[in-house]
């Protein structure tokens, strides 16, 4: 396999058949001469990546359902 020119892998992880989520500050033109990102997503973004960190122990001991759709994203 080969990365198709995302930025990140989880083409790659899905096209193997492994579930992959991609997230991140707002912005567009990633990786190029156009790229920007809203200074305000940052904030938000860092939460989320602390949350996600800081629930990482107990997630790893449970058992059950391993994924949960939710509705959101909204920037």
């Amino acid at each position: 396999m080969s990365n198709t020119g995302d930025a990140s892998f989880c083409s790659l992880w899905t096209q193997a058949g492994v579930p992959a989520v991609e997230f991140g500050p707002v912005g567009a033109g990633h990786h190029g001469p156009d790229e920007w990102v809203s200074i305000a997503s940052l904030d938000r973004y860092r939460r989320a990546l602390t949350e996600f960190v800081r629930g990482l122990p107990v997630a790893l001991t449970r058992t059950g359902p391993d994924l949960e759709a939710v509705e959101g994203g909204g920037a």
